[in-house]
């Protein structure tokens, strides 16, 4: 059973942590003495977000600069909608954020952070459109 913000962060306060304020679960959560249980709730919806192979892309396609939603469609080669759901759970979990200039809705990276992991995800991944990961992954880190 998943346990609400709302508790977790009651959870938190009953246990001397305090409240856990959104904008301050992924700084916690670096923190190796942190285990206030909303902070990896919250980092779990980020990896939850990420869990699909076009959120993958999308959120690497961003890192390199802002897209249009009608871009992101044609890159990925799925339709409107189909885009609109993945941008709405990268949205939902604080991975992008959007911006509605005239008829278009463009979509930028709003946790940076994001990048590095799946950077080293992607670099170490073995697939023919990497052929250097097999380097990559034989050095030692």
């Amino acid at each position: 059973m998943r346990t609400s913000r709302a508790s977790a962060a009651h959870m938190c306060a009953s246990r001397g942590f305090g409240i856990c304020p959104s904008t301050e679960l992924m700084k916690r959560a670096s923190t190796a003495a942190s285990t206030c249980p909303e902070t990896f709730a919250a980092a779990a919806d980020v990896f939850k977000a990420l869990g699909h192979p076009t959120r993958l892309m999308v959120v690497a396609t961003l890192g390199k600069g802002e897209r249009c939603v009608c871009d992101l469609t044609e890159l990925a080669g799925c339709d409107m909608s189909t885009m609109s759901n993945h941008l709405s759970t990268l949205k939902s979990a604080g991975v992008v954020s959007a911006e509605r200039r005239a008829s278009k809705v463009f979509y930028r990276i709003a946790r940076p952070c994001v990048l590095d992991v799946i950077r080293c995800l992607v670099d170490r991944a073995p697939n023919s459109c990497n052929p250097g990961a097999a380097a990559t992954r034989a050095r030692p880190s």
